[in-house]
């Protein structure tokens, strides 16, 4: 039985190829030599030390190279490209020792043009002894140049693309800047005016019409600011300030803003925490900007009588925050889009007021902290709201340097 890649045919009559028998050494394979020198694909032939033996004409039409150029050359071979040289001395190495089939190839003719080939390295076998080796090529340059073209034209639809996309988020930032400063110059002024009356009045119901003016200019100032954090996260370009944060003392005074708001509404308000608490690593002021954006859902969200606790504790490497109020709750299906940018939830028919980005922009400064946050709720249960802070991340760091 023959073994495996053993190459034995029957002889045929090629005089160049006997011509190029003569002045080998592998004279007990000359019916096989014979016979590639008719091959349409090329064929390299090699000695056990890799030196060229014969090659056919389908080699030379290929190459450029004539045998008489190249006979008993050893590597590196001239149609190797000079920067792959060393690869390919590799790889040939392996291929004698293993007999594998190899892909895409890149070589050059004698002229410098490249070409790709798909190569196969069969030894030659006499008396079970490998006394050389059989290189067949197959051309597949046509095959190439079709797929670089292809990928080249993907990469300049690709460009475009990049660039339009490019163009449109400038033009997005643009306008959201005008349009920043066009509202909120007017609602300055207007805040302004709003609290030298609430200074002034002291008569009702006139004082309690300007508190509600100076109430609902700065909702409307921060709304406007939401809007555009979210434009800058969109854009990626919303930057945080890392320092060393005294989370007890920032929940402290949360604690008083918040508790004033629940007692105007008939709500109770607790904050639970530990005697101390690590300093974190983080930006202080959109951490407190997640707190109370949550806090104010909750007090959205619950009926005079129900409670709202703000709960926060280290947890291995982070500081766990946790805000839980006994309010109405929310259903299951709107849990799956409330960090969805837009997304309001609906008063029995009506939706909240708000343009539903709160949420989306408590997740994107969440993880921009390298922290996570979640919702656990039941309608007629409440909701908690829970979200983690890296107490020192070097995500952290980086974004300090």
């Amino acid at each position: 039985m023959r073994k495996k890649h053993e190459l034995t045919v029957k002889p045929a009559a090629v005089p160049r190829a006997r011509r190029s028998l003569k002045e080998s050494q592998l004279g007990r394979h000359f019916s096989t030599i014979e016979l590639l020198a008719s091959f349409v694909n090329p064929i390299l032939v090699l000695e056990t030390d890799a030196s060229v033996i014969f090659v056919n004409r389908s080699f030379e039409s290929l190459t450029g190279f004539r045998l008489a150029e190249i006979k008993n050359r050893k590597p590196p071979y001239p149609w190797w490209p000079r920067v792959t040289a060393a690869f390919h001395t590799k790889r040939l190495k392996k291929d004698m020792q293993m007999g594998i089939k190899q892909f895409d190839h890149l070589f050059q003719d004698k002229y410098g043009k490249p070409f790709w080939v798909v190569l196969t390295m069969t030894p030659m076998v006499h008396n079970g002894v490998v006394t050389g080796y059989v290189s067949t090529w197959v051309d597949i340059t046509a095959q190439k140049l079709k797929q670089i073209r292809k990928t080249q034209e993907i990469k300049q639809t690709e460009k475009k693309l990049r660039e339009s996309l490019d163009m449109e988020v400038s033009w997005r930032s643009q306008l959201f800047r005008m349009l920043v400063h066009e509202l909120k110059t007017p609602l300055s002024s207007t805040l302004i005016a709003s609290e030298l009356l609430c200074e002034e009045l002291k008569k009702e119901p006139f004082l309690s019409l300007a508190r509600n003016v100076k109430r609902s200019v700065v909702s409307l100032s921060s709304r406007i600011d939401e809007l555009m954090d979210v434009a800058r996260g969109e854009t990626g370009k919303i930057e945080l300030r890392f320092s060393q944060v005294d989370i007890a003392k920032m929940l402290h005074q949360i604690k008083e803003d918040i508790t004033i708001a629940c007692s105007g509404e008939g709500k109770s308000f607790t904050l639970d925490m530990p005697s101390s608490i690590p300093v974190v690593w983080c930006d202080e002021s959109r951490v407190r900007q997640i707190l109370l954006n949550l806090l104010n859902n909750a007090l959205k969200f619950t009926d005079q009588g129900d409670s709202i606790v703000l709960r926060a504790r280290a947890e291995n490497e982070d500081i766990l925050f946790e805000i839980q109020d006994s309010g109405r709750g929310i259903p299951k299906p709107a849990q799956r889009h409330l960090f969805k940018p837009y997304h309001r939830v609906k008063n029995g028919k009506d939706y909240y007021s708000g343009f539903g980005v709160g949420l989306f922009l408590c997740k994107m400064l969440v993880d921009l902290h390298g922290g996570q946050i979640e919702v656990e709720s039941k309608p007629g249960t409440g909701s908690k709201f829970s979200f983690s802070i890296p107490m020192e991340s070097k995500n952290n760091l980086e974004s300090a340097t």
